[in-house]
């Protein structure tokens, strides 16, 4: 299955949200969409542009998500189990260890 991010994160259900203006700190939690799989998706926004998610799920079916371009000066992604295939930044990667990506 293929899905477009935009509406991958409008069928996610937000479980809980805070923000903190004072000290642009802000964090959602958000339920794994259920027609996708289960689990979870933290996304903090430590200060201005400085992003961590962390996502703990597991999908029924192979799932591939279509993220838009963006420009991001460094990024890592890393996994504990299972496999991924990703492809972004015009980079590919498959496997199950950590990938950095400098663009």
């Amino acid at each position: 299955m293929t899905i477009a991010f935009e509406e991958f994160i409008e069928t996610a259900d937000l479980v809980k949200e805070y923000t903190d203006t004072d000290n642009n700190y802000s964090e959602t939690l958000s339920e794994y969409p259920q027609d996708l799989g289960k689990g979870s998706i933290l996304n903090v926004e430590l200060r201005n542009g400085f992003y961590l998610t962390i996502e703990d799920y597991q999908v029924h079916n192979d799932v591939i998500i279509s993220y838009p371009e963006s420009q991001h000066p460094l990024g890592f992604y890393f996994q504990l189990s299972g496999g991924i295939h990703c492809q972004r930044y015009g980079l590919n990667y498959a496997g199950d260890s950590i990938y950095p990506v400098v663009v």
